[in-house]
């Protein structure tokens, strides 16, 4: 979606940047959306132990600049979570809100993101906020639980070729491939007493860009739909 990075587009981007109106610099560096595949979501778990109160919380975003997790942090203060017991982290999908990196972040903003837009920070500061502080106030006496399994067909190497020039890996070109990828799938599962589901976090080593570069609606990508088979489960 780069249109300053694409020689296609730049002229265009510039003159905009230059001479838009909204001095917000709202969609300038790159090409504008185009409407909805899925709706980008923020979810949380909260979970209170012996520890203390920690929360878990996934982001339809490309990334989590460091000012957007602060602001998140001001915002959910009154649950008691501070910055040592938040886990805010982004599914990197590449069809997500853009302008939500500040002037210490323009070098990724402009291929990454785009030029930095105060009003979608806020909304999206407050859309993750507003999942943390749900979570907290639905807590319940519950038991979590982690597994791991090996996934082994849902991920490649993109950079395999480079990646056999390492020398610590195996000649075997099928071997190679094994080892190319990280197969592990983490689950860490919390259950109510009556042993029903009530969420789920998971970790797994894929690039959320199932639909290419060409893709210009706003998107989860395939962590979205991850997280949606996810959720129906544990409703049935």
């Amino acid at each position: 979606r780069s249109g300053l990075a694409n020689p296609a587009n730049a002229p265009e981007l510039a003159m905009q940047i230059v001479s838009d109106p909204d001095k917000n610099l709202y969609a300038k560096s790159f090409v504008a959306s185009r409407g909805i595949h899925t709706r980008v979501r923020a979810r949380a778990i909260v979970l209170q132990t012996a520890r203390g109160k920690f929360a878990l919380v996934q982001a339809d975003l490309g990334g989590v600049p460091y000012a957007l997790t602060q602001e998140v942090l001001k915002r959910v203060e009154a649950t008691g979570i501070d910055g040592d017991h938040l886990l805010l982290s982004a599914t990197h999908t590449h069809s997500s809100t853009g302008p939500i990196w500040p002037s210490d972040s323009t070098g990724y903003a402009l291929l990454g993101g785009d030029l930095f837009d105060p009003r979608i920070f806020d909304l999206t500061a407050q859309g993750i906020a507003e999942a943390i502080v749900r979570a907290d106030e639905r807590l319940e006496p519950a038991r979590a639980g982690v597994g791991t399994v090996q996934v082994t067909d849902a991920s490649s190497n993109r950079n395999f070729d480079p990646f056999r020039r390492n020398p610590d890996v195996p000649q075997d070109e099928a071997a190679a491939r094994a080892a190319s990828i990280d197969p592990d799938l983490t689950v860490l599962r919390v259950d109510s007493r009556d042993g029903q589901p009530l969420g789920v976090w998971s970790n797994f080593a894929i690039h959320p860009t199932s639909f290419g570069d060409g893709n210009l609606l706003f998107s989860g990508d395939n962590a979205a739909f991850a997280e949606r088979i996810a959720e129906r489960r544990i409703s049935e």
